[in-house]
């Protein structure tokens, strides 16, 4: 559940009560649909949210009625529709951090010819906001377009980077709130290898895992901070498997990321 559906929740006391409640059972339906889930049935809906069929529907009728959702003439099925993409637009195209980043991650990706990303902390996951792609657009085999994908900030460099510049009883309190799956052969879950994980990227200044979402992809990530010194982004590259060890990616591509990542920071505090 996310921050805004919980502050709905708990704010609904008095005339805007029955408001706040129904606002929160709509965004609980939108939130049901995600990368695992594209399409859903009404029964579906209704058992991923808890809402009684005959509320589902009637909220699903609206939606539809407001262009968010489409439904399948043939197989009755529900999805999101392209409207919802604005909210993205009018996110990305305010954010200072993605404009700041912007050129920065242009200019890396046409020099190295990879796809860098700029990751934000958001939950227990880090968001992509940002992914420039390298030499002729070739885009990474191992992730492809990549804006607005999730991945557990547990056993990403994109978290790992954050979490490792947090105070460490709110990283501890995030990584123990995280459901903390397994995403691959590879993935770290337990907590002690997680925090030593950040130990070193505390010293090193960038996370590095190995297969850890993607059997795959090495990755590395830096942090970006604010002009306060708080770790607000990641800037990260992905590398195929195939084609760079996890040595080969330190030894070529630590001092990029870390450059990256500091001169994202030095333009986002020069802006704000």
């Amino acid at each position: 559940m996310s921050d805004t559906l919980e502050a709905l929740r708990s704010s609904g006391e008095g005339g805007g009560a029955t408001l706040a409640r129904t606002l929160l059972k709509g965004l609980q339906v939108m939130e049901a649909f995600d990368a695992g889930h594209r399409e859903l049935s009404l029964t579906e809906i209704v058992k991923m949210t808890g809402l009684e069929i005959s509320g589902a529907r009637r909220l699903l009728t609206t939606l539809v009625s407001a262009g968010y959702l489409q439904q399948d003439a043939r197989s009755r099925r529900y999805r999101l529709s392209a409207k919802v993409l604005a909210w993205s637009v009018a996110y990305l195209g305010n954010d200072p951090l993605v404009a700041c980043a912007y050129p920065v991650l242009q200019n890396v990706a046409q020099e190295t010819g990879h796809q860098f990303e700029l990751c934000v902390l958001n939950e227990t996951d880090c968001v992509v906001l940002l992914s420039m792609t390298g030499a002729a657009q070739k885009l990474s085999l191992v992730k492809g377009p990549s804006v607005g994908v999730r991945e557990p900030a547990f056993c990403s460099p994109t978290g790992l980077a954050i979490l490792a510049h947090m105070p460490q009883r709110a990283a501890f309190a995030l990584i123990d709130a995280a459901p903390r799956n397994r995403m691959t052969d590879h993935t770290v879950t337990e907590i002690e290898a997680i925090l030593q994980a950040l130990t070193r990227t505390r010293e090193t200044g960038y996370a590095i895992t190995d297969r850890a979402c993607h059997p795959r992809a090495v990755c590395l990530g830096a942090p970006v901070f604010d002009y306060a010194g708080q770790p607000i982004a990641t800037v990260a590259i992905t590398l195929d498997i195939n084609e760079f060890t996890p040595a080969r990616a330190e030894r070529e591509y630590a001092s990029v990321i870390l450059k990256t990542a500091q001169a994202v920071s030095l333009a986002y505090q020069r802006s704000t």
